[in-house]
């Protein structure tokens, strides 16, 4: 496994909001439709949505099944070495979230990385970092407990990790998949 040394990624959780932008890092936007159903396959469809595995626990609850690319969308690795991804966007309980998440430093290909809160920063998150904005008011987590972030190739992967913030703890676990570029 790789550890993660400093502010590498965050991950956010924002309802979306009614103009559609993009959030900075990794958000999770509810948007006023769901996207319905499940898909079972890891591939692009027709629709351009993408299977999905992501189950929330905690604050937000429930599994994001299928996801298209929200706007500002991106998922690359940039010339530096940082892995982006997001908007991934999504129904999770009858809401649709748009997902983000980015790793600036210490990203170095396909593996297992851990996440673990800073020990430096009295608990404050080095790693990922969710954001929560289901009234339109921002609210960050941050890696509670060890967890982990495994990329299985630029555009798939899998994480399983506790955060914490204002609200409590929310445990994000699963497999994620880059929708097709719009």
């Amino acid at each position: 496994m790789r550890r993660f040394s400093a502010a590498l990624g965050w991950l956010a959780l924002l309802p979306t909001a009614a103009t559609g932008c993009g959030a900075a890092a990794t958000d999770v936007r509810p948007r006023s439709e769901p996207t319905g159903g499940s898909s079972s396959t890891a591939t692009a469809t027709a629709d351009r949505t993408t299977a999905e595995n992501l189950t929330f626990t905690g604050a937000v609850s429930g599994t994001m099944r299928k996801a298209t690319a929200g706007s500002v969308y991106t998922c690359l690795i940039t010339p530096g070495k940082a892995l982006l991804v997001g908007p991934i966007t999504g129904d999770v309980d009858g809401r649709n979230y748009d997902v983000q998440f980015k790793m600036v430093f210490g990203y170095h290909g396909a593996g297992s990385y851990l996440l673990a809160p800073d020990p430096h920063s009295g608990g404050a998150v080095n790693n990922i970092i969710l954001q929560v904005s289901p009234t339109g008011q921002d609210d960050l987590y941050s890696v509670a407990s060890a967890g982990t972030l495994t990329v299985d190739g630029e555009r798939t992967g899998t994480m399983d990790v506790t955060l914490a913030g204002k609200l409590g703890q929310i445990h994000l676990s699963g497999s994620w998949t880059c929708p097709p570029d719009s």
